[in-house]
């Protein structure tokens, strides 16, 4: 027969074990991460809507069959694509958009002031929390959040030939608008990315 009394209790051991395990796995868990855009899809209409906005309040010379070279100059690093949407303006009034401003009649010479999304955004409700072992999901009662793509821009338009300055736009002011509200549990989504200016 064995004497059990003076053997150590095993159950105590087993919880501390089993209570161990349960927190190590609830940390472990794999998660697969998608790659992201530096902007999402609604961030990159709103700064596209808002600079083509922006650049439709061109004022200068008739462009029409005129050779014109399109310089941008600005804080953001977007300042290719402001190019592009001025360039396609000028376009559409009938410019030839040259890549040497040796060869262009017509300089236009714009300055990015503004170009970016402001955001706002009101929530009421309960924010996610992550707790020990389960965490608390987000409950929404009311959220707001506006966005707004913003454009502010300034055109001068040089004669090459004379040097002299043929038109100027100081402010070509373009915006565009997303907007969703939640109030539990419905969403609504507006914006005007396909309205005319």
């Amino acid at each position: 027969m064995v004497n059990r009394i003076n053997q150590p209790a095993l159950w105590p051991r087993a919880v501390v074990i089993g209570i161990s395990l349960l927190v190590l796995l609830a940390g472990c868990t794999a998660k697969r991460t998608l790659t992201q855009p530096l902007r999402s899809p609604i961030e990159q209409r709103l700064l596209a809507g808002s600079i083509e906005r922006a650049a439709m309040g061109l004022e200068g010379p008739d462009f029409e069959d005129a050779d014109v070279f399109v310089e941008v100059t600005g804080f953001t690093q977007d300042a290719f694509f402001a190019r592009e949407a001025m360039a396609r303006e000028l376009q559409t009034r009938g410019a030839a958009i040259v890549s040497d401003p040796g060869k262009a009649d017509y300089i236009v010479k714009v300055l990015i002031k503004a170009f970016g999304i402001d955001r706002s955004e009101r929530f009421f409700g309960v924010p996610q929390m992550s707790g020990f072992l389960l965490p608390v999901p987000e409950i929404t009662l009311f959220n707001s959040i506006k966005q707004n793509g913003i454009s502010r821009l300034s055109v001068t338009v040089v004669d090459r030939r004379t040097g002299r300055l043929v038109g100027r736009t100081e402010k070509l002011n373009g915006e565009t608008v997303f907007n969703r509200m939640t109030i539990f549990p419905v969403s609504f989504e507006a914006s005007d990315f396909n309205e005319p200016p």
